[in-house]
Parts: structure tokens; sequence; C-alpha cells
């Protein structure tokens, strides 16, 4: 952040975040697969809506065990 000056708009600040996004959801995305699930009490399964309908792309699934961040104690 020492590169930007207190006076450059937010828009230059969040340039090409387009191009980071993907990279930054894929890296947590590996991060949490990490972890061990706690609850295989269900199967991988659809999503299904109020109104019946499944919502296209995402998958129910178990929960996972939360981590501590590196060098945090607790």
């Amino acid at each position: 952040m020492k590169a930007f000056s207190a006076d450059d708009p937010i828009r230059l600040l969040a340039h090409n975040l387009d191009f980071w996004v993907p990279t930054i959801i894929a890296a947590i995305l590996d991060r949490l697969r990490d972890l061990p699930e706690v609850d295989k009490a269900e199967s991988p399964s659809l999503v299904t809506l109020e109104d019946g309908s499944v919502l296209s792309g995402a998958v129910a699934g178990n929960p996972r065990m939360g981590g501590t961040r590196v060098g945090h104690p607790g």
C-alpha cells in the first residue's frame, strides 16, 4: 500500500479485481478443502429451493472443521 498515496481514488486501488478475484477464491477453496469434514452424515446432494427448483451449480455437503490463523494462538 505504500505505492499509493492518500489521494489516490478507490478506483485505482481496486484496479483489476476481475483478474485477481478468481485466483483469490481458488486459493481460499484450496485451503478449506484441507480442513476435515466434521459430520459425514449426509452425502453431497443438489440444493432444492423452496419452490422445488434446483439451484444450478450448487451442491450441499458436510460442514468442515474450523481452522486457526497461522501464528494465532487460538
